[in-house]
């Protein structure tokens, strides 16, 4: 796809930002059947199609082997068909695990911050003025964001400790207020989870972009408290498997 270099390609403003979380009753199966190459549009075949419908997210492979996240743009049967390509091999076995999109509601007015660190060396000889290469270690990617919304569910997925009723307790009542406790034993108890950004273009264009296998900065949580004055709470995260862009029309 040329570039076409329009204002109409300026990114307006952020949409939504979230985390991928299994379906409760959704669509579980397995690969039925290996698609090996990388970039495949290929069939997705599945051991059942239960529950599995056109336009579902879904989770390729377990979340601690480097997960990713596709679509099914149609499925017949037991035949998904792939909505993306796949950035890595499937084997026969690996999981495919309906997804929900758990938005977490406002962010603040910063946005999301991307970043992109990589240790590189530059080599010199002493018989040259002029370096001789340039060698890369390794990359680090970075997602910064604070959401807005300060409720237990937040805090909670910030830490990477279930946002559900394993940790939340209560009804909300007086009587039985909602509560939590966070004494460092269940901090990181979900890890590897994918998360996304959606986002808007000026000329309408849809984009998003789906951070794979992140673990969270438990380091860059933090919020203040103050009279008149919003206590966002910040996340940082790193995906370990990969960064997922599209625009859809």
């Amino acid at each position: 796809m040329a570039r076409r270099n329009l204002k109409g390609e300026l990114f307006a403003h952020i949409s939504d930002a979230g985390v991928f979380r299994d379906t409760a009753g959704g669509g579980s199966s397995t690969a039925a059947a290996a698609l090996p190459a990388a970039g495949s549009y290929s069939t997705l075949n599945v051991a059942s199609g239960t529950n599995f419908t056109a336009a579902d997210f879904y989770r390729l492979r377990a979340i601690d082997n480097y997960p990713e996240i596709g679509q099914v743009d149609a499925i017949t049967i037991n035949a998904i068909t792939p909505r993306y390509p796949l950035h890595r091999a499937l084997v026969v076995g690996d999981p495919v695990v309906e997804q929900s999109q758990v938005s977490f509601g406002h962010i603040s007015q910063e946005g999301v911050k991307y970043n992109l660190a990589v240790s590189q060396e530059d080599v010199h000889a002493a018989n040259r003025r002029l370096w001789i290469a340039q060698l890369m270690g390794y990359a680090k990617i970075t997602l910064d964001f604070s959401v807005l919304g300060f409720n237990l569910e937040n805090i909670l997925s910030a830490l990477g400790m279930l946002d559900t009723s394993a940790n939340i307790l209560g009804t909300g009542t007086a009587a039985d207020p909602t509560r939590a406790f966070i004494d460092g034993t269940k901090i990181r108890e979900q890890n590897d989870l994918c998360w996304y950004v959606n986002g808007t273009r000026k000329d309408g264009r849809t984009l998003l972009m789906q951070a794979w296998g992140c673990e969270l900065d438990y380091s860059a949580v933090e919020h203040s408290l103050a009279r008149g004055k919003a206590a966002p709470i910040a996340l940082r995260l790193s995906p370990t498997h990969a960064v997922s862009f599209a625009e859809i029309d």
